[in-house]
C-alpha cells in the first residue's frame, strides 16, 4: 500500500490508542496485552518469513494493522443496542474499516485489513475452511495466514490455558460441566 513510514506509524500509534481505549473493558482472554501479544507474534513471524524470502510477497502494514486489530468486532464484546434497526447499530463486518478510514488510512489498505480481520477467527474458519484457505492462496490475502497464527499461537500453552479459563469465568461459564469420571485407569 502507498503509505509512508510517518504516516504508517501515525496511523499505527493512532490505532493502538483506539485498540486500547476499546479492549480496556474486556476480560483478560481479549484484553489488550492479548492483542499486544498478537502483534508481537504476527510480526515475529513476517520477519521470519521476509528472511527465507517468502514465494508471496507480505504487505506489513496489512499484517501490522491486523494483528493489532483482530478482536475489534468481536461479536462476544459488541454492546448490544437495544435498536437493532438503530443507525448507530455498529457492524462488525465493517468496523474495522472505518475506524482505519476514521483515522486516516488509505481506503485499499482499509478495505483490505478489514478482510484480513473478517476471517481471522477460529470459528470463522471452522465455519468454511475453502473460504479462507482461498483467500491466503488464490485472492491476494497471504497476510491472513500470518495474523491466524499469531492468534492461535497466543491461545496454546500457558497463556492459552490461562485465557480460556478467564474467558469462562468472565462468561459465567463452569469449567466443567458436572461430575467427570474417568475410565478408572491411570497411565
Amino acid at each position: 500500500m502507498d503509505v509512508s513510514s510517518t504516516q504508517f506509524q501515525t496511523l499505527y500509534h493512532s490505532m493502538l490508542t483506539f485498540v486500547n481505549t476499546c479492549m480496556a473493558g474486556h476480560d483478560p482472554s481479549h484484553n489488550p496485552a492479548h492483542v499486544h501479544r498478537v502483534a508481537t507474534l504476527a510480526n515475529t513471524i513476517l520477519e521470519a518469513e521476509q528472511k527465507r524470502h517468502s514465494p508471496r510477497p507480505l504487505d506489513a502494514a496489512v499484517i501490522k494493522l491486523a494483528a493489532l486489530l483482530h478482536d475489534i468486532g468481536d461479536r462476544k464484546y459488541l454492546p448490544q443496542l437495544a435498536d437493532p434497526h438503530s443507525h448507530e447499530n455498529i457492524d462488525p463486518k465493517t468496523m474495522v474499516q472505518v475506524a482505519l478510514l476514521k483515522h486516516g488510512a488509505p481506503a485499499e489498505l482499509a478495505a483490505k485489513v478489514q478482510m484480513v480481520v473478517s476471517h481471522v477467527s477460529y470459528t470463522t474458519e471452522c465455519k468454511d475452511p475453502a473460504v479462507v484457505r482461498r483467500l491466503i492462496e488464490e485472492e491476494g490475502y497471504p497476510e491472513l495466514a500470518v495474523v491466524q497464527d499469531a492468534d492461535r499461537l497466543d491461545a496454546i500453552g500457558a497463556i492459552g490455558i490461562g485465557r480460556t479459563f478467564t474467558f469462562l469465568g468472565g462468561a459465567g461459564e463452569e469449567v466443567c460441566g458436572g461430575e467427570w469420571v474417568g475410565d478408572g485407569e491411570l497411565y
